[in-house]
C-alpha cells in the first residue's frame, strides 16, 4: 500500500498561487518565443522569472531544493523551457500530494487536519452544493416568470387587437408594458 503524503493547507495554497503565476509567465514566454526565440529578456522579466523559479524549487526533491538557484535563461526560448520544467515539477508534486474524494467528486489536497479541494481544478459551482441548488431554483423561477410574462403580454395584445378591430382603429401602443411581480427574481437582480 502506498504511503499517503500529507501537507499543510498553507503549502497547498502556496502551490496553487505559484501555479497561477508560473502558467501566466510561461504563456507569455511561449508566445514571445514562438516569434523570436533568441530575443533577450528584459531585467524585469528576468527577475520575475528567477523569483518564480526559486519559489518552485521547494516543491521539488529535497536535494534539488538545496541546490543553488540557476539563473533564468537569457532568451525567451530558454525561459519558456525552464518555466515548462518548473510546471512539470509542480505537477509531479501535486500528483503525489492529492487524491480523489469520492464523496465530493473532485480532487483534494491531502492536508493534515482535513482534505481541501484543489481549487483550480474545480468548476465554479462545485464550491457550494447549496449554491448550486439555489441557482437551479432561481433559474426555474425565472423561466416560469418569463413564460407567464410572455403569455400575459400576448393575451393583452390579443385583446387590445380585437377591441381595436371592433372600433376599426389602427392599433398603436395600446398595450401597456407588463408590471413585474416583486416576488420573483428579475434578470437585473441576478
Amino acid at each position: 500500500m502506498a504511503k499517503i503524503l500529507r501537507i499543510t493547507p498553507a503549502l497547498a495554497e502556496r502551490h496553487e498561487a505559484l501555479w497561477l503565476r508560473l502558467t501566466a509567465l510561461q504563456e507569455q514566454a511561449r508566445s514571445v518565443a514562438a516569434k523570436k526565440p533568441e530575443a533577450l529578456l528584459g531585467d524585469e522579466v528576468r527577475m520575475a522569472a528567477e523569483a518564480v523559479l526559486h519559489d518552485a524549487q521547494i516543491f521539488g526533491p529535497k536535494r534539488r531544493a538545496q541546490e543553488k538557484l540557476p539563473p533564468a535563461a537569457p532568451s525567451w526560448g530558454g525561459l519558456s523551457v525552464q518555466l515548462g520544467q518548473a510546471l512539470a515539477l509542480l505537477a509531479a508534486y501535486e500528483a503525489s500530494h492529492t487524491g480523489w474524494s469520492e464523496e465530493d467528486r473532485f480532487r483534494v489536497w491531502l492536508t493534515r487536519p482535513l482534505p481541501m479541494p484543489v481549487r483550480r481544478l474545480l468548476p465554479a459551482e462545485q464550491f457550494s452544493p447549496e449554491g448550486r441548488d439555489e441557482m437551479r431554483s432561481i433559474r426555474q423561477k425565472l423561466a416560469l416568470r418569463m413564460d407567464r410574462a410572455f403569455r400575459d403580454h400576448f393575451s393583452r395584445g390579443y385583446q387590445a387587437g380585437i377591441a381595436a378591430a371592433r372600433r376599426a382603429e389602427p392599433l398603436g401602443e395600446a398595450v401597456p408594458p407588463a408590471r413585474l411581480d416583486p416576488g420573483f427574481p428579475a434578470i437585473r437582480q441576478l
